[in-house]
């Protein structure tokens, strides 16, 4: 049996003006889940394990939510 590799997804979110979001929900699902908050400069890190399949969602209050 294969064992899965362990990866981190890291990013920042922000507004369309460039500033950074804090407290944005952002959750992975299939494969496994795991989620992440982002902090005061809009940055987040996800545990994911490589080469497998996801979906990305993600939600503010005070922003539509979205999915990848």
């Amino acid at each position: 049996m294969e064992s899965a590799i362990s990866i981190d997804i890291s990013g920042t979110v922000v507004d369309t003006a460039g500033n950074p979001i804090e407290g944005v929900n952002l959750n992975l699902s299939g494969f496994s889940e795991f989620s992440a908050i982002s902090d005061a400069a809009g940055n987040f890190t996800l545990e994911a394990f490589a080469e497998k399949e996801y979906e990305l969602e993600i939600f503010h209050p005070l922003y539509d939510a979205q999915s990848m």
